[in-house]
């Protein structure tokens, strides 16, 4: 972490392991920093993403030890048939949705399915989406890791009732999917992409608020985004958690170094983050006066 040495989850360096699995019979503050104080014996400690929740049980070390660092937010919201969809949007945010809805069943012929079946064939539907996505332009695509791939052919093989394809199609053609995970009246979104062609046609918004109707409808009570806060995200979902990087050291000259490190490692990201928001202002001008 920063060129220092860490103790660490199994796997996180491969991004194999999401969240530290704590394995308690009872949380209990004390008995866990009894247990993270004789691990840190051993050196310096990175505990990935733990759930904003889970902070109390580190008040059993001293915290002179520890630096909490927020990484990432977690959107989520409650679903219940009196709850509107849109509750969490502006008003102009809801007549431009609607006005997606109607384009989308009367001049983009859209259609909204869920998969119940043929799993495998609704997986290669998404990874074909995805290929033509901005992620896959970027290097980002999801599938583009084997080791995604297999971890979806497990649960296609092993646990496919937990799985959630959706998709949504124009005109017959897959524009936007969706790959989550169903479990106890819960939906976790995992993954989702749309064909940067049919950009126009808010497939992304449209595919997420067909979707939130449908787990409505079925009598789904919760939905979880995951880590991010993307503008998908916000318009669906108002409540919020923090996951952090916990660091764990008896040397207060790491932690300190940490700070540093975090806090130019911040500056960075804001950087790009302006950046980028000026890019797609100055693109999306230039696309008004081409049309022009």
């Amino acid at each position: 972490m920063f060129g220092t040495s860490v103790w660490t989850a199994a796997g996180k360096e491969g991004n194999y392991v999401d969240k530290p699995p704590f394995l308690l019979m009872s949380e209990d503050p004390g008995l866990f920093g009894a247990l993270l104080d004789a691990a840190s014996s051993l050196g310096n400690i990175c505990l990935p993403e733990v759930h904003e929740r889970k902070k109390e049980l580190f008040s059993g070390l001293e915290s002179s030890q520890l630096l909490f660092e927020p990484v990432s937010v977690n959107r989520f919201a409650e679903l219940s048939p009196e709850l509107e969809i849109l509750r969490f949007s502006s008003s102009s945010q809801k007549r431009k949705m609607r006005s997606g809805v109607r384009s989308g069943m009367q001049a983009w012929k859209h259609e909204f399915v869920i998969f119940t079946d043929d799993f495998a064939a609704a997986l290669r539907t998404v990874m074909d989406v995805e290929a033509r996505s901005s992620k896959a332009k970027r290097h980002m695509a999801f599938f583009g890791k084997e080791i995604n791939r297999k971890i979806f052919d497990a649960f296609l093989k092993h646990a496919p009732d937990f799985l959630n394809f959706a998709v949504l199609y124009s005109d017959g053609h897959p524009i936007a999917t969706s790959a989550g995970f169903v479990y106890k009246g819960i939906f976790t979104g995992y993954h989702s992409s749309f064909d940067e062609a049919y950009r126009r046609q808010f497939p992304g918004k449209l595919l997420v608020f067909y979707l939130l109707e449908r787990l409505k409808s079925d009598g789904y009570h919760a939905v979880d985004f995951l880590r991010g806060d993307s503008d998908v995200k916000r318009l669906f979902a108002d409540e919020i958690s923090m996951q952090y990087d916990v660091m764990i050291s008896r040397n207060c000259l790491y932690l300190s170094w940490w700070k540093i490190s975090f806090t130019v490692r911040r500056q960075i990201k804001l950087a790009i983050a302006v950046a980028r928001s000026v890019e797609r202002s100055i693109l999306r001008r230039f696309e008004k006066n081409e049309k022009r």
